[in-house]
């Protein structure tokens, strides 16, 4: 399973995602608003960036991956949320 890479965004700061690009180890900063209420992208959406800017590496959910089990039996590793 692939990391995702996330880095801070050189406009607003913010942690965003790298999305893939088919340039070799650089990424596109996923498209994120500076207000979370605002209508318009931040200026720094889209930029690429390189992978070795990257401050943290998120795992990716399996696939197959549902609702826990109604009944509680689901592990408290399943129930983290990051």
């Amino acid at each position: 399973m692939p990391a995702c890479p996330r880095t801070a965004c050189p406009i607003c700061d913010r942690p965003t995602a790298l999305t893939p690009t088919s340039r070799t180890g650089y990424g596109a900063l996923a498209g994120h608003k500076r207000e979370k209420k605002s209508l318009t992208l931040c200026p720094g959406s889209m930029v690429q960036l390189a992978y070795a800017t990257a401050t943290a590496w998120q795992e990716q959910l399996p696939e197959d991956s549902g609702p826990p089990a109604a009944n509680g039996d689901a592990s408290s590793e399943e129930l983290l949320i990051f």
